[in-house]
């Protein structure tokens, strides 16, 4: 049989959690898979233990952090595995009864606890791949938000840093600008592999304000809120001007309506920079 060797096991931890749990698997299953003579020799012979040395999952552990904080918190079989485990507790006595006296019951005792330990790793490794499943999906549909297929008055801000950013139209081509991201760039190439979040477009923002609206719902339901909004004659910087929700009426001069439309989009970017993309 060929072993795991400590090379082996350090390669996997470097690789990363999942080639850990997998190889540290694959050493669990050699105890489990071995036949008497084979295991023997390998415990003779020092190639085969349940030292950290061997163990590809105690090795990423110290790769992660060099084993301070108590180590094993971040094991990757769980927190603490090899100190409250019941499942490596068994693992662990019946491999102390079989290195003190190699007896057919004790090897065979420390197979079942073995194949009960692959059976946990195992599973392990199910769950650590579906997570890893969702999170690509994650990824992969945070990357379609965060590339929009940009066009002539285009504007958002980078998921990262939250810079602002705007996209004109300069002769034929694209040329992105906005705050602390320069100007003169062209969109389509910075946008390739960025973080930029697409909020809207200026040119649809001006159609959309040039239609006339009396009121709007939010909500669904009996939750619905309906607003609507009129000036009350005169100068629209001097005169009165009604935001409605539900019928009650709020009033604001022009100027204070002005500000109030300006700070609930700022307040909105920053929400959205506080959660990033």
């Amino acid at each position: 049989m060929d072993w795991i060797t400590q090379n082996q096991a350090q390669e996997a931890a470097e690789q990363g959690e999942l080639p850990a749990l997998e190889c540290s698997w694959k050493h669990h299953k050699q105890g489990r898979n071995s036949d008497w003579i084979e295991l023997k020799e390998a415990i003779e012979n020092d190639k085969f233990c349940l030292s950290w040395e061997l163990c590809a999952c105690c090795r990423f552990v110290g790769k992660q952090d060099g084993f301070k904080d108590n180590g094993c918190r971040k094991c990757p079989l769980g927190d603490f595995f090899c100190w409250d485990n019941i499942i490596w507790a068994k693992v662990r006595n019946s491999w102390a009864k079989l290195t003190n006296h190699f007896s057919n019951a004790n090897f065979k005792a420390f197979q079942e606890a073995e194949a009960e330990l692959c059976t946990y790793i195992e599973g392990v490794i199910e769950k650590v791949k579906k997570e890893a499943e969702i999170k690509d999906k994650y990824d992969k549909e945070k990357c379609k938000k965060c590339e929009p297929k940009l066009r002539h008055g285009d504007y958002g801000y980078y998921a990262e840093s939250g810079n602002y950013w705007c996209v004109w139209k300069q002769e034929e081509t694209l040329e992105i600008f906005g705050k602390n991201s320069g100007s003169g760039r062209v969109a389509e190439e910075e946008n390739k592999n960025s973080d930029m979040v697409k909020d809207g477009n200026h040119v649809d923002d001006l159609e959309r304000n040039s239609e006339d609206l009396e009121g709007f719902g939010v909500g669904a339901g009996s939750q619905r809120d309906i607003f609507t909004a009129k000036w009350d004659g005169g100068h629209k910087d001097t005169m009165p001007f009604a935001i409605g929700v539900n019928g009650k009426s709020f009033w604001f001069d022009g100027k204070q309506v002005i500000e109030i439309h300006q700070k609930l989009g700022q307040l909105i970017a920053t929400a959205e920079r506080s959660q990033k993309c």
